[in-house]
């Protein structure tokens, strides 16, 4: 008797219909316990394009870098003064290699990501009210609010930067295209964020 395949061909929402087999693609995705190499099916049909159902298996955004590498890069470069020394750190810590300019958009886009979420109002606290009554009937919870200073690279640095890419650059001697332009850099190394960006803290009189 022939085994029912552990994923069938998925069904298009469309059509009705099963989508058609495309093959076998490979995919490569960076974990915290390495680089993991796969081979999943493509599924496809006219109405709806292709898909590959294995990827949202493997990854909730279906994307090349898991999760946890994700996170861990974050929290390396919280207390990191470059991204290159990220890189290097991440690369000791759980052997995942990366370059500082992949790190820089990965942490980039995290962080915006963060900021994007925060905007719409989709941050919440990880209790409700309800959670917060006691045996004696009264409850008190305290608020906190407190300006965050962050790091910036200042316009001085930028041109350094920007100094040391061309000297490297010069020195392969190949031809290659022009560096983009540059944005403005910060006027001091350190600002205070906008009110938005407070830092807000919670927490009850037991804690």
């Amino acid at each position: 008797m022939r085994r029912k395949p552990l994923f069938p061909p998925p069904v298009s929402a469309a059509t009705g219909k099963r989508k058609r087999h495309k093959g076998k693609q490979p995919t490569s995705i960076l974990t915290v316990n390495g680089r993991i190499d796969v081979w999943r099916i493509r599924w496809r049909c006219r109405q709806e394009g292709s898909a590959v159902v294995a990827d949202r298996w493997l990854d909730e955004a279906e994307a090349t870098i898991s999760e946890g590498v994700r996170e861990m890069a974050c929290r390396l470069n919280q207390g990191s003064t470059s991204f290159d020394k990220t890189a290097e750190n991440l690369a000791r810590a759980a052997h995942p290699s990366i370059s500082k300019e992949a790190l820089r958009q990965l942490i980039e886009g995290e962080g915006k990501a963060v900021l994007r979420a925060l905007q719409r109002g989709e941050l919440q606290p990880a209790w409700t009210a309800e959670e917060c009554r006691t045996a004696d009937g009264v409850s008190r919870l305290y608020l906190g609010c407190d300006g965050v200073k962050v790091p910036l690279v200042t316009e001085q640095e930028k041109q350094k930067r920007r100094t040391k890419i061309r000297e490297k650059r010069r020195r392969r001697g190949r031809r290659r295209r022009p560096l983009p332009r540059s944005k403005t850099g910060a006027d001091q190394s350190r600002k205070e964020l906008a009110m938005p960006e407070n830092l807000l803290v919670s927490y009850d009189r037991c804690a």
